[in-house]
């Protein structure tokens, strides 16, 4: 049996000392990355070199959803490919009436 830790931890386990803190810092700024892509792209936060307050709202935002994703990995079960499949059918469904609407434009 192995422990939580070892499931959700996975390959980055085998990493030891820096190089684990490396690729763990690679992949937090990632989030904070991918946060801030959301912010602007669906939020429409974007950041203006004009005007400043727009910089520090978008990386707040982009701080609070990379928050977010950690509370929720942490605190989510680990699934299984029992439980994964109908997640990934049912969200298929709705990606796939959202593109249907949005051609539609309804």
């Amino acid at each position: 049996m192995h422990t939580k830790a070892d499931v959700i931890e996975g390959p980055t386990l085998e990493y030891s000392g820096r190089y684990r803190a490396l690729y763990l810092s690679f992949k937090e700024l990632l989030m904070i990355t991918l946060g801030s892509l959301f912010a602007t792209l669906y939020l429409g936060i974007y950041p203006d070199v004009n005007n400043p307050i727009t910089i520090v709202i978008n990386f707040g935002v982009a701080v609070i959803l990379s928050i977010l994703s950690s509370i929720l990995g942490a605190y989510s079960p680990v699934l299984t490919f029992r439980q994964i499949y109908p997640i990934s059918l049912y969200t298929t469904a709705v990606g796939f009436v959202g593109v249907l609407l949005t051609l539609l434009r309804i």
